[in-house]
């Protein structure tokens, strides 16, 4: 049985869906396209099903390509659960209603039921099950308030035909509405208070740069305290001394132990980097992402942005694919088909790929940095958000078209879900630990492979006009520069064994965070948007990376 979750954006359909399946989720593109939709499994009882977390979509009637891949969907599915917001009822009977107009068995979960009652709204769900014909389920999906009877009613889902024009259909609305939905008098709340605090410019831009110096501090404490006292204390004392000695009283001393064990020691630095340096600020990005999104205060930020962006010529919404990018590039660039036209795309995947790291990457570059100086951690991200903002300008008045208006559900704020964060970043790590360490390993084994072959001195000299004049840089780092091909990270990650000055180690930073994206990367740009800008992206950030290094090479020994 394929079950489909369909609802509104913003209606906690996620949530709800992370409560119906296990951990072990697949994220997937709709065949023919670079939708994202997940899938999980379903077990309760005799009844085992495959949910799918459907695109959220206002309306089947299809304005955008999420919406065309729900409407696609609904006709593979057995069963709809239509997850509606209690405390927008009106807005979301019209997807209600659209859905029975398609005549498959349907279950409705009435969502968001205890935020309905703090805002005075009450719901007679007998009436609305007996009006729309179908089960209506009140449910929490944070607490998992009624997830049980949902699934016990999912047998009784059944069909109930509604056929009508769109001024008909809002007419059967509010007919409903108003014979089940009663509103009560009530006095704003602290909470709410603090929700419309996070919107007015007044006060919202004060709370949008502290929550970004409260995220930026934890993912730095928390990835720093994680690397000092757990993870380096645990492969330095456990992991690598078996390890070499393992390695020295089998394999002879010569070319091959120094593979695995010497200067990029596969077994040694392929594990450390990876695992010890680069993971613990990983989870700590993941973990605060998680608990942003499901505190309902992403939404918020996008609206304070909102005039800010425009000015680069994309509109808030655009803050979603950015901070997805700071996860991983290509998640960031398959989000933006969410936003409207194809220039603001553009845009943001070409500030995307110029100048935000991937989450991997971002960890490499405070294992860098932040030991030695955490000003000089600051000022590669000031320089990276200056350069977004600067270029985004210029883009908008050299590409034509304009960006259209700003339209997104604001959810209210939510106390995170211990369970659903801790799942979100096990998703994430998973997908690191499967499909980045394996390339990481690979890399530091070309890293010692070239060093031990003597192929790295050669290269040195080819790219010592760049790396040593140019740039300031030890002819060692040029290492960083083939490595980085393969993946963002390792063009930082190879700077690590090197004894680099603080102005290397910026310079370094600053040349990896701009360097091309990962090999990964631009078979995916190719697919959205053509070889051209493919290549047109990879050559402008090689470029770039190289001006932007060598003028910070040539200030810093002008004025240090």
């Amino acid at each position: 049985m394929k079950i489909l979750l369909m609802g509104n954006p913003n209606v906690g359909k996620s949530v709800l869906f992370s409560r119906l399946t296990g951990i072990n989720v697949v994220a997937s593109n709709y065949p023919g396209t670079t939708v994202t939709f997940r899938k999980g499994t379903l077990k309760f009882g005799s009844l085992s099903a495959q949910i799918i977390d459907v695109p959220g979509a206002y309306t089947l009637d299809p304005t955008n390509k999420a919406e065309e891949i729900a409407v696609e969907m609904v006709k593979e599915g057995d069963v709809v659960i239509n997850v509606i917001d209690a405390t927008h009822l009106e807005r979301n009977l019209r997807l209600t209603l659209e859905l029975l107009e398609q005549e498959i068995p349907m279950v409705v979960a009435l969502n968001l039921w205890d935020e309905a009652k703090h805002k005075g709204v009450t719901i007679d769900v007998e009436k609305l099950e007996e009006l729309l014909g179908v089960p209506v389920v009140p449910t929490v999906a944070v607490t998992g308030e009624g997830i049980k009877e949902l699934v016990l009613r999912i047998p009784e889902s059944r069909s109930q035909l509604y056929q009508g024009t769109e001024d008909e259909r809002w007419s059967e609305i509010g007919n409903i509405v108003r014979q089940v939905q009663t509103l009560t008098h009530r006095h704003h709340t602290l909470r709410e208070r603090i929700e419309d605090a996070a919107i007015l410019p007044s006060t919202g831009i004060p709370v949008a740069i502290i929550a970004a110096l409260v995220a930026f501090g934890a993912v730095i404490g928390i990835g720093m305290g994680l690397r000092q006292f757990i993870l380096l204390p645990f492969f330095e004392t456990l992991i690598f001394p078996p390890i070499r000695d393992a390695v020295t009283a089998v394999v002879p001393e010569g070319f091959i132990r120094e593979i695995l064990i010497g200067h990029f020691g596969v077994l040694i630095d392929g594990i450390g980097w990876p695992l010890a340096l680069v993971l613990p600020y990983l989870l700590a990005f993941y973990l605060v992402l998680a608990i942003l999104e499901d505190t309902g205060y992403l939404p918020r930020l996008a609206c304070m942005l909102d005039t800010l962006f425009h000015k680069s010529g994309v509109h808030g919404g655009a803050v979603i694919p950015f901070l997805l990018g700071f996860g991983c590039t290509i998640g960031g660039i398959l989000s933006t088909r969410m936003l409207e036209t194809r220039r603001e795309r553009i845009i943001v995947v070409a500030l995307m790929c110029l100048a935000i790291p991937c989450a991997a990457q971002t960890g490499a570059i405070i294992a860098l940095l932040a030991e030695k100086s955490i000003a000089a951690l600051a000022f590669v991200y000031l320089i990276a958000f200056l350069f977004i903002f600067i270029v985004g300008m210029a883009l908008n008045r050299m590409l034509p078209g304009t960006t259209p208006s700003f339209l997104m559900e604001i959810p209210p704020y939510r106390i995170p879900n211990a369970t659903s964060v801790a799942k979100k970043v096990w998703m994430h790590l998973k997908s690191y630990l499967l499909d980045a360490v394996p390339l990481i390993i690979f890399g530091v084994f070309i890293a010692a492979m070239l060093y031990e072959s003597g192929a790295l001195y050669h290269i040195g000299l080819f790219l010592r006009p760049i790396v040593v004049d140019l740039l300031g840089l030890p002819a060692e780092a040029s290492v960083s520069l083939i490595l980085g091909i393969v993946r963002r990270e390792l063009a930082v990650t190879a700077l690590l064994g090197l004894d680099l000055t603080l102005v290397q180690l910026i310079v370094g930073a600053i040349v990896a965070l701009f360097y091309i994206p990962c090999a990964a990367v631009l078979p995916v740009l190719m697919k959205e948007f053509g070889v051209r800008y493919a290549v047109v992206i990879a050559m402008a950030t090689i470029v770039i990376a190289f001006i932007m290094g060598g003028m910070l090479n040539v200030a810093f020994t002008l004025f240090l």
